[in-house]
């Protein structure tokens, strides 16, 4: 009994030391241009960047550096971070968004009739079109005008052109190469030059806070009070 006793103990030991998990917390003591973080990518060098409402930091496994509106930021609240084919970073933020060639920042203002726009979330569809989800002001679509995007070649869509709503949370392209929008009041998808609603049958118009691709081609939906919602490609595609 004691011996059955000692190996339980044990064995209860090993496996308590097996669950330990070495986390690290980087914080701004640390170098993190701020504590709120928003968005989080690894670029195509192996660098970390992250999206922080006080600026955006690149972490090298060591060591941080950070940019704010003092190094060439638009404004210091950074929503997004995505990197595109052609290896440039864009960055949403409040008032427009800014690209990164790897030596310097470029600002991008965005303004129509006097709407800043709040760019919460970006996304590169198959013809290199950016596409930009706004907090408020529908979404934004370049139209393959890089390096230098120009009000000339920006298309603006909204609510009044059939989108679900104007809060844009999340950006997806499918693949037909067609854009997914999470919003606010639910799914919308933009196919064959127009805004269709995607309607979630039981579910309602739930409030979406992210979208993910899942390995068997379904699509999951992250929401703001209703969990997590997973749906079929095929049903939207």
């Amino acid at each position: 009994m004691r011996r059955t006793l000692i190996a339980i103990l044990i064995l209860t030991h090993t496996l308590l030391i097996a669950q330990q998990y070495n986390f690290i917390n980087y914080s701004i003591e640390k170098g993190l241009a701020q504590s709120q973080v928003e968005d989080i990518i690894q670029d195509n060098k192996g660098y970390l960047w992250i999206a922080t409402l006080g600026g955006i930091s690149r972490f090298d496994g060591k060591e941080f550096i950070s940019y704010s509106t003092s190094d060439g930021l638009l404004d210091n609240q950074i929503n997004c971070i995505t990197q595109t084919k052609d290896g440039n970073l864009w960055i949403g933020t409040l008032g427009g968004m800014i690209r990164y060639d790897g030596r310097a920042f470029y600002n991008y203002p965005l303004n129509k009739e006097h709407l800043s726009y709040n760019v919460i979330c970006i996304t590169e569809d198959k013809s290199g079109n950016l596409w930009l989800g706004t907090d408020g002001g529908g979404i934004c679509k370049f139209s393959n005008s890089r390096p230098v995007p120009e009000e000339s070649y920006i298309e603006y869509f909204n609510t009044d052109d059939g989108l679900k709503s104007d809060k844009v949370r999340a950006l997806l392209i499918n693949q037909e190469g067609d854009l997914i929008a999470g919003t606010r009041k639910g799914l919308s998808i933009f196919e064959q030059g127009g805004w269709h609603t995607v309607e979630l049958n039981g579910i309602g118009t739930p409030n979406i806070s992210d979208l993910a691709w899942g390995l068997s081609g379904s699509l999951w939906i992250g929401t703001y009070g209703k969990g997590i919602i997973n749906y079929r490609i095929a049903q939207i595609s």
